[in-house]
């Protein structure tokens, strides 16, 4: 239920900053930086993250995403 949540919440941000005109995916070092924090976080199983429930692969892609953790 939890994971739905956040996935919706996300959603909505990122809808809302690509209709306001504003840059929607990070520059792909900024993507790279990301994951490479997620992938050293005990927090992460399989490509989620057990504190939000979402895949990080995708979520670190997007310029309105944080890490639940505040690691990015």
């Amino acid at each position: 239920m939890q994971m739905a949540k956040n996935l919706a919440g996300d959603g909505t941000k990122i809808i809302k900053n690509a209709l306001s005109g504003n840059k929607t995916l990070v520059e792909d070092s900024v993507r790279e930086n990301r994951w490479t924090i997620c992938q050293g976080c005990p927090r992460l199983q399989n490509d989620r993250c057990l504190e939000c429930g979402c895949f990080m692969k995708i979520k670190v892609a997007f310029s309105t995403s944080k890490c639940p953790m505040d690691k990015w």
